[in-house]
């Protein structure tokens, strides 16, 4: 049975409550602010209904409204006197918190109808939002339109197999966040994902950082660095921006490829070495072997699957659910008053 929380600052009669029963409530009734408080504590509410009998009294206003606007999530129906609808604090309670009103006295049959709707408003947020999350947590990101599926479907093949990934994308489309996936649904979750840039360090940074150096390597080189490479045995390495990778270090992580093992900078002895790579580039990488600036070899060694991150002019489909996602995760960290997107809005 639904339950329907009535927040009133008088007495209410018989024959409305039990015409609200009828149609399939259980009531719950307050008529102060602790009484209230306990039964939302102990109870789930979807709708609510405040009766506002006079305004004369501002505490017995203000208890109803404090409630209203701070149960936000709930689908909240406002019976009260034309009077008090005129008062522009509870106009715009009623315009900006509240599902719809009725003025006082109430037709009980009207009344019980924008009952019934608001529950029906209600489950359909908590089914949108239900929805929002198990898309979400899939893999981190949230799209039911066909180029998201087919990606989808590519993160859960790529994370049954052992071999390395290359992503290609628009930047800002997801390529951390797939490679992460991949890493989190495969045998190797349970060790290192490591990522590394290769547009934000110089060369023989990313030498070092990729693969280490032994103490005494070049001059400042005070200890033994572990590159990222070693660090992350058992487990994934992501490569961003891969198309910027120096010509010296395209041969290295060729090598690494073809020996499944690394050399510190400045040691002879090579290390033994267990990682899946996924690589990405928001440049057509084929263009870059055409031009001789990425090695063919290594082309071909990093694409053994692809998978492509669409941008968002190619996701209109996923464009209200990610406005719902975006909205439902703000606002439940501000106090906004908006209650949603108009349809004039969404279809823009």
């Amino acid at each position: 049975m639904r339950k329907l929380l009535i927040l009133s600052t008088g007495t209410i009669e018989e024959t409305l409550l039990q015409k609200i029963a009828a149609a399939d409530w259980e009531i719950y009734w307050a008529d102060e602010p602790g009484l209230a408080r306990t039964l939302l504590t102990e109870h789930k509410f979807e709708v609510g209904l405040g009766i506002l009998f006079s305004c004369e009294s501002e505490r017995s206003v203000q208890w109803l409204a404090d409630l209203i606007v701070a149960r936000r999530k709930m689908q909240w129906v406002l019976a009260l006197s034309r009077q008090c609808i005129d008062r522009k604090h509870l106009s715009s309670i009623v315009a900006e918190r509240c599902y719809d009103y009725h003025t006082l006295p109430v037709d009980a049959q009207r009344l019980v109808v924008t009952l019934g709707h608001a529950y029906g408003m209600a489950t359909l947020n908590e089914n949108t939002l239900r929805q929002q999350r198990e898309l979400e947590s899939q893999y981190g990101m949230i799209g039911n339109s066909a180029v998201m599926q087919t990606l989808f479907r590519g993160i859960q093949k790529a994370a049954e197999v052992d071999v390395p990934v290359l992503i290609t994308g628009e930047s800002g489309t997801g390529k951390e966040q797939t490679a992460r996936s991949i890493h989190d649904y495969s045998v190797r979750a349970v060790s290192p994902f490591v990522v590394m840039n290769c547009a934000a360090l110089s060369p023989n940074l990313i030498q070092s950082e990729l693969f280490g150096h032994e103490k005494g390597a070049f001059p400042g080189a005070n200890e033994r660095h572990v590159g990222l490479m070693e660090s992350a045995n058992g487990g994934t390495v992501f490569l961003d921006e891969i198309g910027d990778l120096a010509p010296e270090l395209q041969a290295n992580l060729l090598r690494f490829l073809e020996e499944k093992k690394i050399r510190r900078a400045g040691g002879t002895k090579p290390i033994p070495t267990d990682v899946r790579l996924i690589t990405a580039t928001n440049t057509h990488l084929e263009q870059s072997v055409h031009e001789g600036r990425f090695r063919e070899d290594l082309y071909y060694r990093l694409n053994v699957l692809h998978l492509r991150t669409p941008a968002l002019r190619e996701r209109k489909a996923d464009v209200e659910l990610l406005a719902r996602h975006f909205f439902a995760k703000f606002s439940a960290e501000t106090r906004t008053s908006a209650k949603g997107f108009s349809r004039d809005a969404l279809e823009v």
